[in-house]
């Protein structure tokens, strides 16, 4: 009786998409807090009376929008509640916060064609 061997793909190749997508996220949502963080722009304080920041709630959007463009059927529980940037009081925070997220991926889509690899300190290409 003969054993079967089963060939299996590095992990590497395995989880390509995913770190991709977990690269992408990470160097976006870095470049938007170096973004906010050189204009020091004020706090917001949530119900809780903790701090949110602009950087918070950008960091947030295209760390989700990475993962729904690739997973569009997962859902996603992120650790801000964007709700109260609904309100009218805070239309313009939200416009704020949406400008830095569509500059900072306009930016990456106009100046990169694939940073992956290059990027990557683990690449061991």
């Amino acid at each position: 009786q003969q054993q079967q061997q089963i060939i299996m793909p590095p992990l590497q190749l395995i989880y390509a998409a995913e770190r991709k997508l977990v690269i992408r996220a990470a160097r976006l949502a870095a470049r938007l807090c170096e973004q906010v963080r050189q204009k020091q722009l004020q706090a917001i304080t949530k119900s809780d009376h903790s701090p949110v920041t602009v950087a918070d709630y950008g960091a947030q959007a295209i760390i989700c929008r990475e993962i729904q463009l690739l997973f569009p059927n997962d859902p996603i529980i992120g650790e801000e509640d964007a709700a109260n940037l609904r309100t009218p009081a805070m239309a313009d925070r939200l416009t704020e916060i949406t400008r830095y997220v569509q500059n900072t991926i306009d930016d990456d889509d106009n100046n990169t064609t694939d940073k992956t690899d290059t990027d990557d300190a683990t690449n061991t290409k």
